[in-house]
């Protein structure tokens, strides 16, 4: 089970030293709120295995000074791990560096752990804190969390199918990893038509498209509803109820979408008007609740 999280550096002039530092911060805030035990903490330069070629630099409290002194034009390829207890359960989190970044995510909590603490409400109630205080947090200013996803596996950054919990800085990202969904599985069972259908818009597009439309907060809540997801508040922090829920929601997207859309989807002058059909047989929310 992982824990994925993309992230946002935001500031100019930043160094990589201070990019790094900045996810440093938010993983030990991560690892105070969920309450981590018998932490340990290592930086290597280049993967965090010596059979990969990784060579260990520091651990513990040397590393934040290796990372100052080091030259930001001679910084090395760093990967920040860090291992822990959580429950009596062990737990790995990784930085990762530049090479597995785009791939895995900027960071990655691993642990079976995840599985069973995932339904539990306390957890979840610890997840709501944990991403608030970054909003809150002096320390963590300057670094926003695009996405977060805990799923079977890596997978689950990019497969909605995959995820047992998803956050989203903004709920078009979650519109725009439906249909990204949609094109992995068509290329898993071979049918073109799903990227077809999708091609002649971008995904971006079409997601931020959809989320404008008035009655979108209405489908939202009755699609949610339908797969026993569970929404935060106002924000974008979304729990399935069971191993299955996401895939629920996704087929029932999916589905919905489809059925609704096909048979005029052809012009692009009147892709506004057949979402806002779609989605009119839900009553306009003012705001969710």
């Amino acid at each position: 089970m992982v824990f994925i999280i993309r992230v946002q550096i935001t500031g100019s002039g930043l160094i990589e030293n201070e990019r790094l530092m900045r996810k440093i911060r938010l993983v030990k805030s991560f690892a105070n709120v969920l309450g981590f035990e018998n932490i340990e903490e290592e930086l290597w330069d280049g993967p965090s295995i010596k059979a990969m070629g990784g060579k260990l630099i520091a651990s513990d409290d040397k590393i934040l000074d290796i990372i100052n002194k080091t030259s930001p034009l001679k910084i090395p390829d760093y990967t920040y791990r860090l291992r822990a207890t959580y429950d009596n359960e062990p737990i790995y989190v990784y930085i990762h560096n530049k090479r597995f970044k785009q791939v895995y995510g900027d960071i990655v909590l691993s642990s079976d752990i995840f599985l069973k603490k995932v339904f539990q409400e306390e957890f979840q109630n610890k997840l709501v804190k944990a991403f608030s205080e970054l909003k809150e947090e002096e320390n963590l200013k300057g670094i926003r969390i695009l996405v977060g996803v805990i799923g079977f596996n890596p997978d689950a950054l990019e497969d909605v199918r995959e995820r047992l919990m998803s956050y989203y800085d903004h709920i078009w990202r979650f519109v725009h990893d439906m249909f990204r969904t949609m094109k992995i599985e068509s290329e898993e069972i071979g049918n073109v038509y799903l990227v077809k259908f999708l091609k002649p818009y971008s995904l971006e597009y079409l997601s931020k498209k959809i989320i404008s439309i008035s009655q979108f907060e209405s489908f939202f809540e009755s699609l949610s509803k339908r797969a026993k997801i569970k929404r935060f508040g106002g924000s974008i922090l979304l729990f399935g109820e069971s191993e299955n829920s996401f895939r629920t929601i996704y087929k029932n997207f999916r589905d919905d979408f489809i059925n609704s859309l096909r048979a005029e989807w052809y012009d692009d002058e009147r892709i506004a008007g057949l979402l806002k059909r779609w989605l009119g047989k839900y009553a306009s929310l003012s705001k969710y609740t």
